[in-house]
């Protein structure tokens, strides 16, 4: 009786679970000493080799802004979101994510390439020498080898 009590007590969160979405993809992020000015982070995006595409949008209700870029190379896509919304003080974070289905390994491979490539521009145009050694990477559902 006590099992069948517990069990249907947990019942609607297992449907709650089930109707998750699941995330697949890449994240590398890392907290900021401070925000970088907008127009340096968008110029080192955009002359990143690879880079073709690369739009900027800032909500009116937020201090961080959203670069979506997107390149030349195959598959390459991503997004870079950099200010100072969380409470723990300003955040860089750059991701690509695919819902409920598993993420295309060469997109992610050759998005991954690229995103480095922009962090060690931001550390050596926008005055952020400490980017590239502070990043943390973050894969879910897809392989993430080490990057040269």
């Amino acid at each position: 009786m006590r099992t069948r009590r517990v069990l249907s007590s947990l019942l609607p969160c297992l449907v709650a679970l089930a109707g998750c979405d699941t995330l697949y993809g890449v994240s590398r992020g890392a907290p900021l000493t401070s925000v970088p000015d907008a127009a340096c982070v968008e110029n080192v995006i955009r002359s990143t080799p690879g880079i073709q595409h690369v739009r900027s949008e800032r909500r009116p209700d937020s201090r961080s802004i959203t670069f979506a870029y997107d390149g030349s190379e195959p598959r390459v896509w991503g997004f870079l979101v950099i200010g100072s919304d969380d409470p723990g003080g300003p955040r860089f974070e750059q991701y690509q994510y695919v819902m409920n289905r598993p993420a295309d390994p060469v997109a992610v491979a050759n998005t991954r390439s690229v995103m480095r490539q922009i962090e060690f521009g931001l550390a050596s145009r926008c005055g952020m020498p400490y980017l590239p050694g502070a990043i943390r990477e973050r894969c879910e559902g897809v392989a993430c080898p080490g990057l040269h």
